[in-house]
């Protein structure tokens, strides 16, 4: 999926949009696509192709530069800078890779308008969120986006901020990795607001984008996200099933792998269903 959003023809939709219309007029519009176009030039670039295989392994690469001078250096000569990167050269492309980030995941969103029962496409969205859910069922997701906000339309869905409580007779969702509507007054900090519009946090100068991407920050990022991940647990030890939908933990998710794993294992339960859900039938056991 990451590998996807950094395609160039999608870096392309979403700097459009970016700059169009009134947001073109602000500076800061024009200095973010600068940047993105910069940073994500260097994920195309093809030199030295053994460095990365995706974008994941990108950004965690981008991720590590902040305190591996040799990876600076590496970047800022993909770039054709000499030397190697400062502090804030850092910062500027952490950042607007992670901006980047949070505005691809939402550029292909549907109009707020729009009925998702008419979109073929999210059909079985629909039928899934109305026959198979229960109120007392628990969405853990590493996803950034809003599709399952914009599935629910608001009705019947808690989605629970880091320090929140679960609310009763709703279904829990639990963002472990963040949302591209959580923003801090500094990168890699606790969110302190979670109903931001993502583009305007984007242009901001001084709000960032609270999510945990792929990197040694994820890590930091778990403590914010503590009250989160401690529910997942407690879910997960206390379900009678389990649905796992998706198809692998990447190399960068090993330590939330060891943690809902560990959750499972310590199920208090005397027998506890599970399937995995990958795609193809014949793949589902």
């Amino acid at each position: 999926l990451l590998t996807d959003l950094f395609s160039k023809s999608n870096v392309a939709e979403v700097v459009s949009r970016l700059t169009s219309g009134g947001r073109g007029l602000r500076k800061e519009a024009r200095e973010l696509k600068t940047a993105i176009e910069a940073v994500l030039g260097e994920y195309h670039h093809e030199r030295d192709p053994r460095m990365w295989q995706n974008a994941e392994e990108f950004l965690s690469l981008l991720d590590r530069a902040q305190t591996t001078t040799r990876l600076r250096s590496y970047f800022a000569a993909l770039g054709g800078a000499g030397g190697g990167m400062d502090d804030a050269e850092v910062l500027k492309y952490r950042s607007a890779a992670r901006a980047y980030l949070a505005l691809a995941c939402d550029h292909w969103m549907p109009d707020a308008g729009a009925n998702l029962a008419d979109d073929e496409r999210w059909r079985p969205f629909v039928r899934w969120k109305s026959t198979l859910l229960k109120p007392t069922d628990t969405i853990i997701t590493f996803n950034y986006d809003r599709v399952i906000e914009r599935l629910f339309g608001g009705n019947g869905i808690d989605v629970c901020s880091p320090n929140g409580t679960r609310l009763p007779d709703t279904q829990c969702v639990l963002k472990l990795h963040g949302c591209v509507s959580w923003s801090s007054g500094a990168l890699d900090q606790a969110p302190d607001k979670y109903d931001d519009d993502c583009w305007a946090t984007a242009l901001s100068t001084d709000r960032f984008f609270a999510l945990g991407i792929p990197g040694p920050s994820k890590l930091s990022a778990r403590g914010h996200f503590k009250g989160l991940w401690d529910q997942a647990k407690d879910a997960i030890q206390h379900a009678d099933a389990v649905v796992v939908v998706g198809y692998q933990f990447a190399a960068t998710d090993d330590e939330a792998k060891l943690e809902l794993l560990g959750a499972l294992e310590r199920n208090q339960n005397a027998k506890v269903a599970v399937w995995i859900v990958v795609g193809d039938p014949r793949n589902q056991r």
